[in-house]
């Protein structure tokens, strides 16, 4: 679902950063078709230029990666 997403969203021009680190090699190959560009998180997060941080993860994982990304990086 994430390499649909970041799919359409390249093709509006957007540019997807992910971090593919420990990643399948079909995942990390799925991401690449979509156009996302593979930078560790600590380096997306400490960009200037990010607009946003989506996630596309099960939901019973959304709380604790929201927790562990503000305390990590707020």
């Amino acid at each position: 679902m994430g390499s649909a997403m970041a799919r359409r969203m390249t093709a509006m021009g957007c540019t997807i950063c992910t971090d593919l680190t420990g990643r399948s090699k079909s995942t990390q190959d799925r991401a690449k078709a979509a156009g996302m560009i593979h930078q560790p998180l600590m380096d997306i997060i400490g960009q200037n230029k990010v607009h946003w941080i989506m996630s596309v993860l099960p939901p019973g994982e959304a709380e604790g990666f929201a927790r562990s990304l503000k305390d990590t990086y707020a």
